[in-house]
C-alpha cells in the first residue's frame, strides 16, 4: 500500500502577487514617488520658499518657474515640494502615534480580558456604526426632499 503524502504546498511570492495587480503596482509607484520627493525636497527645490521677487509676480508656468509664481513672486513649485515634505512628516508621526496607542490598548485588552475587552469591543462597535448612522440619516433626508 503506497500513500502519497499531502500535496506539496506552493508558496506564491507575496511581492509578485501584489505587483501582479496593476492598481497596486501604480499605487505603490505613486507612493514611492511622493516619499522620494518628501525625502529629497531640500535638494529638489529650485528657489527658496520665501524668496520674494515682486517683479516676477503672478507669472504663468515657464521653464524658469514650472508651476508659476504667486502674488509675491515666490516659486510655487518650491513651496509645493516643501509642503509635501511637511505633510509626509505629519502623516508618519500620526500613524506612528495611532499604532503605538492602538497596539498598547489592544494588547492590554486582549491580555486582561474581561471588562477591558468588552469596553474596547463596545468602542469599536460604536466607531463602526457611526458612518452607517450618518449616511442613513443623510439618505432619509435626501429621500424626503420634494425637489
Amino acid at each position: 500500500m503506497t500513500t502519497n503524502g499531502p500535496a506539496p504546498v506552493t508558496r506564491i511570492n507575496s511581492w509578485r502577487l501584489l505587483l501582479g495587480n496593476p492598481v497596486t503596482a501604480v499605487s505603490a509607484a505613486v507612493l514611492a514617488a511622493v516619499a522620494g520627493i518628501a525625502v529629497g525636497a531640500d535638494w529638489l527645490v529650485p528657489y527658496g520658499i520665501n524668496d520674494v521677487d515682486v517683479p516676477s509676480a503672478l507669472q504663468s508656468p515657464s521653464g524658469a518657474h514650472w508651476f508659476g509664481t504667486d502674488e509675491l513672486g515666490r516659486d510655487v513649485l518650491s513651496r509645493v515640494l516643501v509642503a509635501v515634505q511637511a505633510s509626509m512628516e505629519v502623516a508618519v508621526v500620526s500613524v506612528g502615534f495611532a499604532l503605538v496607542v492602538g497596539v498598547t490598548i489592544g494588547v492590554i485588552a486582549g491580555y486582561r480580558g474581561g471588562w477591558g475587552r468588552h469596553g474596547v469591543h463596545a468602542c469599536r462597535r460604536r466607531h463602526v456604526r457611526v458612518p452607517r448612522a450618518a449616511t442613513s440619516r443623510w439618505r432619509s433626508w435626501r429621500s424626503s426632499d420634494p425637489g
